[in-house]
């Protein structure tokens, strides 16, 4: 007796109908689509290794082009950690004061990473400041 009932219930057992199908999908999908999405943004996100050498970099030429009163726009490509890095600074002059903006890019995306500024004084406006 008990072999008949077992084979009845394996028997009207069918699968899954269509209906069921489609609905597990849309189940999937709205929960799969998110989370690719997500995961997508996470591995394009810059890693803080990147920006940690990017600010390093950065640092780098802002303090050589004070150091070393460079005023001049230069752009210096390097590698850093099997990475092509590309800084970029620029100098305006405007009534003595002394604008300097470093900018580091990775190369192979062209995004900027970091920017640094700061304001530095000619020599004559040191020397009007020194009087005081």
């Amino acid at each position: 007796m008990k072999k008949v009932l077992s084979k009845r219930l394996i028997g009207s057992q069918m699968g899954y109908s269509i209906l069921e199908l489609l609905v597990a999908s849309a189940i999937f999908g709205v929960v799969l689509v998110p989370m690719v999405v997500l995961l997508g943004n996470v591995l394009v996100k810059y890693s803080a290794a990147d920006l940690i050498t990017a600010t390093n970099l950065g640092r780098e030429a802002m303090e050589s082009t004070l150091f070393n009163h460079v005023w001049s726009n230069r752009d210096n490509e390097t590698e850093q950690n099997n990475i092509f890095w590309k800084v970029e600074r620029r100098v305006e002059e405007e009534q003595e004061l002394l604008k300097i903006t470093v900018n580091v890019y990775r190369v192979r995306d062209e995004k900027l990473l970091v920017s640094l500024y700061t304001e530095h004084f000619t020599e004559s406006k040191k020397e009007d400041l020194s009087g005081l």
